[in-house]
């Protein structure tokens, strides 16, 4: 089975445009080691075109969608989901001074950059 995610165009000077599916729920548990987000299929489809959304060409860095505990999703607290641009040589984990692969077992700035590649 194919799911087909219509997002919304990127249109300059209107502003991004956010739109849910019917029925929704989504739900964020922060625990002290883990941050777990639960959701039924129409609230990972809405989060998908949300995010595909926030990806696109024209959206700047900095823009995002802020999700509201006990509103928009059941936490609580919020949820921002923030669009950023990072050069290669400035993942988040180089960004804060830590170190990838304690914080993501399997994720390292050379497994994302691709193999050969080196920040000068």
């Amino acid at each position: 089975m194919d799911l087909v995610i219509s997002v919304p165009d990127c249109r300059v000077g209107e502003g991004l445009q956010f739109t849910w599916d019917d029925g929704f729920e989504i739900e964020l548990e922060v625990g002290s080691t883990e941050v777990v987000r639960r959701a039924n299929r129409a609230g990972l489809a809405s989060l998908a075109r949300h995010l595909l959304t926030l990806a696109q060409q024209d959206v700047h860095g900095g823009s995002h969608l802020h999700l509201t505990a006990d509103q928009e999703i059941e936490s609580q607290i919020d949820l921002v989901l923030e669009r950023v641009e990072w050069a290669p040589c400035s993942m988040p984990s180089q960004k804060h001074g830590m170190d990838a692969e304690a914080h993501a077992p399997g994720w390292s700035a050379s497994s994302v950059l691709g193999r050969g590649v080196s920040c000068t």
